[in-house]
C-alpha cells in the first residue's frame, strides 16, 4: 500500500504501517477491524507484486490477460470479499523432483486467488512479524539465508558452549500443520471474524486431483500458496521458537542456540548429551503441536573431532562402498555454479570462505580427497543435502552419514583403490 505524500519530506503512514506500529507497541494489542484495510488499493498493489511468469491455475488466466480489465475485475473481486461470497477455486498440483528422488507437491492457484492470498499475507504479516524471534530467518522481510548462516557461524565459534549440533527434520511440515491449532493462534491477535473467515477459506481451498475431482484441504498449508511461508512461520513461532526460549533457560542454562530457516532447524549445545536430551524434549513438544520428527533425517553431530574419527573408522569404509555415481554426476555442474556464486558473496561480506573443508584418506593404496561442509554450509544448503563442489576427477556421492553427503575421488584420477576395485561394495 503506497505511502501518502503530504509534502516534500513528509509521508503519512499507510493503513498497513499503522497496523504494524500497533503490533510493535505491545504484544497484547489485538486487531478488530481489518476490513477497511483490504481495499481496492491493496488488491491493486497485490496484483502488481505477482510474478507474471509463474504457472497458471486451472482457469488458465495469466497476469497479462487479467490486467486487460484490471479495475473492473478488482472491483468485482472486492465486492465478493466484502459480501462474503468469495470462494477460492481449486489449485492444481504439480510435483517437483527433490534431490533425494522424492517429489514435492506444489499447489498452483488461479491468479485471482493469488491476488487475495497476497493481500491477506500483507495484513497478517504486519500483525505477526513484529513478534517473531531473532532465531527465525526464513521468508521474513529484510532477512535471508546468508544472515542465518552468519548467526550459525557465530554460534559455532563458541567452543565451550558448542560441542554438538542437533539437526531436526520435520516430517512433511507444511502438509501437517493442524488447522484448528493454527486458527486458534491467529485468533489471539485477529479479532475481526469476517477477515478470519477469509483466511480460513484460503487455508482450506481445495486442490484438484489427477482424476479431476476437487479434494477439500483439511490439514496443512500447501507449498506453492503465497500464504504458506507466513502460516508456517506463525505456527512454528508459537509451537517451537517461544517454547525453546523458555526450555533453554530451564534445561540448558541459556547456553543452547537455535537457528531456524522456515522448517529447517539447527540447534547447538554444549555436549552431545545435552543434544540428545533436547531431541527428546523437542520431539515431545512438536508432537503436542501435531507435528512429527523424521527420525531417519534427524541427526546429532559432534562438532569437534567426531568427523575426523569417523573418517578413520570402519564405518567410513562401509559407507564408502554405498555410492551413487549418477546422482553425483547430475549435481556437479549446478553445484560448481552455486559454489562460485557463494564464494563471491562471502568475499564481499568479509566472511571466511570455508564452505567445504578437504581432508585426505588413504585406503588400500588409494588416496582420497574427501570434502565435508564447513560452518557456513550447514544452514545455507541444509545439512542433509550438502555435497562437495570441487572440480573432482572421479566423483562419487556418499549416502547419509550423520546427515552429511561426502564426495570423494582417487587423487590419481584412475579407478584404482576405489570401492569398485578394492572389493568394498
Amino acid at each position: 500500500m503506497s505511502p501518502h505524500s503530504i509534502g516534500a519530506n513528509k509521508v503519512l503512514p499507510t493503513k498497513l504501517d499503522r497496523i504494524e506500529r500497533r503490533a510493535r507497541e505491545s504484544g497484547s494489542n489485538t486487531f478488530n477491524n481489518l476490513g477497511h484495510v483490504l481495499d481496492l488499493e491493496l488488491l491493486r498493489e497485490s496484483y502488481g507484486r505477482l510474478d507474471g511468469s509463474k504457472a497458471v491455475g486451472i482457469d488458465g488466466m495469466t497476469k497479462e490477460k487479467y490486467g486487460e480489465n484490471l479495475e473492473e475485475r478488482l472491483q468485482a473481486l472486492l465486492r465478493k470479499i466484502r459480501q462474503g461470497s468469495y470462494r477460492p477455486r481449486a489449485s492444481r498440483i504439480v510435483e517437483i523432483p527433490k534431490a533425494d528422488g522424492s517429489k514435492r507437491p506444489l499447489a498452483i492457484a488461479c491468479l485471482e486467488d493469488k491476488i487475495v492470498q497476497e493481500a491477506a499475507r500483507e495484513i497478517v504479516e504486519r500483525i505477526f512479524e513484529p513478534r517473531f524471534k531473532d532465531c527465525s530467518y526464513g521468508f521474513r522481510p529484510n532477512r535471508n539465508a546468508h544472515m542465518a548462516l552468519a548467526a550459525l557461524e557465530n554460534h559455532l565459534r563458541d567452543g565451550r558452549n558448542c560441542r554438538a549440533l542437533l539437526d531436526i527434520d520435520l516430517r512433511q511440515y507444511f502438509d501437517s500443520i493442524p488447522h484448528r491449532q493454527l486458527i486458534q493462534i491467529l485468533e489471539t491477535k485477529v479479532k475481526d471474524e469476517r477477515f478470519l473467515r477469509l483466511i480460513v477459506k484460503l487455508l482450506k481451498a481445495p486442490t484438484l486431483a489427477a482424476s479431476g475431482q476437487e479434494i477439500a484441504n483439511e490439514i496443512g498449508s500447501p507449498q506453492g500458496s503465497i500464504l504458506s511461508p507466513l502460516m508456517g512461520n506463525i505456527y512454528l513461532h508459537y509451537v517451537l521458537d517461544q517454547w525453546f526460549e523458555k526450555a533453554n533457560v530451564a534445561h540448558f542454562g541459556s547456553q543452547a542456540r537455535m537457528v531456524r530457516y522456515a522448517d529447517d532447524v539447527v540447534f547447538t549445545f554444549a555436549s552431545s548429551a545435552q543434544a540428545q536430551a533436547a531431541k527428546v524434549l523437542i520431539t515431545e513438544r512438536l508432537a503436542v503441536g501435531g507435528l512429527m520428527v523424521n527420525e531417519t533425517k534427524t541427526h546429532i553431530i559432534g562438532y569437534h573431532g567426531s568427523l575426523g574419527a569417523y573418517l578413520k573408522s570402519p564405518k567410513f569404509l562401509d559407507d564408502l562402498s554405498k555410492v551413487d555415481p549418477k546422482a553425483a554426476a547430475k549435481q556437479l555442474p549446478k553445484l560448481k555454479q552455486l559454489a562460485k556464486k557463494e564464494a563471491e558473496f562471502f568475499a564481499d561480506a568479509g566472511v571466511s570462505q570455508n564452505l567445504f573443508i578437504r581432508t585426505q584418506i588413504e585406503n588400500d593404496g588409494g588416496l582420497y580427497d574427501v570434502y565435508f561442509p564447513g560452518p557456513q554450509a550447514f544452514l545455507r544448503y541444509g545439512i542433509r543435502n550438502l555435497v562437495g563442489v570441487q572440480d573432482l576427477g572421479l566423483m562419487r556421492s556418499m549416502r547419509d552419514r550423520n546427515g552429511i553427503k561426502i564426495f570423494y575421488e582417487d587423487s590419481s584420477g584412475s579407478t584404482e583403490g576405489t570401492p569398485e576395485s578394492s572389493g568394498y561394495r
